[in-house]
């Protein structure tokens, strides 16, 4: 069986259907239910039914109509049911599965449906049987019971099957879509055919109309997921809705027009033309005659030229703001009406547009279709932009071409959505990474102020007991009083330093200090902050810091600071757990191209649910001091350094923080100030 025979609607046999292509299956069945019954309620027949040609060769009956006055449903079903008796299986003419035959069986050879489509002309018969074999078994009792017993009940004389076809483009042979079949209670005659044929053309147009929204669904569905997946540009979105239009429906042209709500303005924002119809270079030359007769430059691809304005009462006669006023499709007979007045239409430009142009592209007819978006269940539409087209079909655009193409409107407005969904995510990810540098920025700004807060407090505690021993200076021995004299230039110096800490505090978005920095010497002092190499609180510290590190370039005090931190932590949770063995251990190494650090304690360790909160801001264990601050700036801070720091727990046995520092300078945006 050749290939072209074999066409039919696949969105029957998909197995996957969405709702839409349910609707418009029952679309399809409506209006063939619809030709059945109007062959017997107009044209006087028995009966009626209409099957289609599926791609798998098979040909199930859609609709059926029996005059009822004839026989009614239940008694179609009554003799159905003797039938099924004698058969020994169920029969129901009324399902598609069991209503069926098959053109490229064999088996099928001797029914008149087969017959109707191998030959692709009529077959006329005078047994009703030979509508139902083999659907019905072939056999004697079978073929009496419809032949003379349901055949005389209907009056029926004879029965014929007409094949209906797709014309092929160019010329070719036609393609066999189905067969539309009729019962009558007189001879069939030629002129029955010429109308059974026409009622098959019907059908046929039906069957095209379904394949090309099924297709239209297809290339929707592809757009959607496009737009969701991979497509960030809203022209881009824009530009495949235009093309599509053209593609799939054959227009001569689309274009999309998107709604700016601020000056109530449409400007075009895509278009696609047919190339086999109309080249670029036709549509400039057209723009030369236009700019030469209005004396200005005529660009409709320029959305700031290309645009109308729904408040403006010069452009109510525009075609687009027609529809969005209205908010319907608008249809109009002449191309100028999508133009006007962007283009002044008059005595010298309307034979251009209407005259030379629209002729030349045979154009019929030019549509505008609003779409819009539902923000909320309850809430009012609203416009996005419009969907234009031109058809040179002679009846212009069909109520079932307008669904199509409010269709691909909603799809649009899928696309305007998405697009600007994406255009928020990417704007909401920049403000996220700007409030994320200020987060450094002020991180470093409360170190640095906690840092000098600390340091101002030990200067303040160093001059008030020195002041605290004036009164008293008479009463030391000459050897204490000369010390405490020789003192006094510390205590100058620790002033000194203390307005430096004001003048830092006032001024607390000043550069930190930013040189080469010696991670040993962080390591070693922040060892002796937290733990005074002569006062080991009876924990047993041990450094293995190998010798000639590389050094990097941040600032020391940061950098010392941060160690302070983890060491501080670990040094707490060895006090946390008791007993008499308490360590530390603090390591460095070279590992290219990076620099280790290794901080293990013996402390109580971290429970394994809190793993992946302690570097979290304000997460605390420290019900009644703790801030939650520290480690969560620790990292931040080493990251910042294009480092990384993990920790790795067992609970009861003690922690190990691995702080992982490359080799290459960088500096902290944060430590330039702000």
């Amino acid at each position: 069986m050749k290939q072209d025979t074999q066409l039919g609607i696949s969105l029957y046999i998909e197995e996957s259907m969405i709702e839409a292509q349910d609707i418009s299956r029952t679309r399809l069945g409506f209006t063939l239910q619809r030709i059945a019954e109007d062959i017997v309620q107009a044209l006087g027949y028995v009966g009626s039914m209409v099957a289609i040609l599926e791609a798998d060769g098979s040909l199930p009956v859609y609709a059926l109509y029996v005059d009822p006055a004839l026989m009614t449903r239940d008694q179609i079903r009554s003799w159905q049911e003797k039938i099924s008796k004698t058969i020994r299986r169920e029969v129901d003419i009324f399902n598609p599965e069991f209503a069926k035959v098959n053109v490229n069986d064999e088996a099928y050879a001797d029914n008149l449906s087969f017959q109707a489509v191998r030959k692709k002309r009529q077959i006329v018969r005078n047994d009703l049987s030979d509508l139902f074999v083999p659907i019905l078994p072939n056999n004697k009792l079978v073929r009496e019971t419809v032949n003379k017993l349901i055949q005389p009940a209907l009056k029926i004389e004879q029965v014929v099957a007409v094949p209906f076809f797709l014309d092929s483009p160019g010329g070719g042979e036609p393609q066999v879509l189905g067969n539309l079949f009729a019962a009558k209670s007189s001879k069939i005659t030629p002129q029955d055919i010429q109308i059974l044929t026409s009622y098959g053309r019907h059908a046929a147009a039906a069957i095209e109309l379904e394949r090309q929204r099924s297709q239209t669904l297809q290339v929707a569905r592809q757009l959607t997921t496009n737009i969701q997946t991979r497509i960030r540009q809203r022209d881009e979105v824009l530009q495949q809705i235009a093309e599509s239009v053209v593609k799939v429906l054959g227009y001569v042209g689309a274009m999309v027009a998107t709604y700016e709500e601020e000056e109530g303005a449409l400007p075009v924002r895509a278009f696609h033309f047919d190339p086999g119809l109309l080249t670029i270079e036709q549509i400039d030359d057209w723009q030369r005659q236009l700019s030469k007769v209005l004396r200005r430059d005529v660009n409709i691809f320029d959305p700031e030229f290309a645009r109308v304005y729904i408040y403006d009462e010069q452009h109510m006669d525009n075609l687009g703001v027609q529809a969005v006023r209205q908010r319907e499709p608008v249809v109009a007979n002449n191309l100028s009406a999508l133009f006007a007045p962007i283009i002044p239409i008059n005595a010298l430009t309307r034979p251009i547009v209407d005259g030379i142009v629209q002729r030349a592209l045979k154009i019929k007819q030019v549509i505008a279709v609003p779409f819009f978006l539902q923000d909320a269940a309850d809430a009012e539409p609203k416009i996005v932009g419009n969907l234009f087209a031109a058809t040179v079909h002679p009846l212009g655009f069909q109520l079932e071409e307008i669904e199509l193409l409010q269709a691909f409107g909603q799809q649009a407005a899928a696309g305007i959505f998405y697009a600007k969904l994406f255009y928020d995510l990417e704007q909401a990810y920049k403000k996220a990474e700007e409030r994320r540098e200020a987060a450094t920025i002020f991180g470093t700004m409360a170190f640095s102020a906690s840092k000098s807060v600390h340091q101002f407090r030990n200067h303040i505690g160093f001059i008030r007991g020195q002041l605290q021993l004036l009164p008293y200076i008479e009463q030391f021995s000459e050897a204490d009083r000369q010390e405490i004299i020789k003192s006094t230039p510390r205590v100058i110096e620790r002033l000194n330093i203390i307005a430096e800490i004001l003048n830092q505090l006032h001024e607390p978005w000043r550069p930190i200090n930013v040189k080469s920095t010696d991670i040993n010497t962080c390591l070693v002092n922040a060892r002796n902050k937290v733990i005074p190499e002569h006062a080991t609180e009876g924990v047993k510290v041990e450094l293995q810091l190998a010798a000639d590190l590389p050094q990097i370039t941040t600032s020391s005090d940061m950098l010392t600071e941060t160690f302070v931190i983890i060491i501080k932590n670990g040094v707490e949770a060895i006090h946390a757990r008791g007993g008499e063995d308490k360590y530390l251990r603090i390591s460095s190494q070279y590992a290219a191209p990076a620099i280790l650090i290794d901080i293990e304690d013996n402390g109580t360790g971290i429970e394994p649910e809190n793993l992946e909160k302690i570097f979290e801001m304000r997460w605390t264990t420290k019900t009644e001091s703790g801030l939650g601050f520290g480690l969560f700036w620790a990292r931040d801070y080493i990251e910042g350094l294009g480092g990384h720091i993990d920790v790795q727990s067992e609970w009861l046995k003690g922690s190990t923080f691995r702080v992982l520092l490359p080799v290459q300078e960088v500096v902290l945006d944060g430590e330039r100030g702000a």
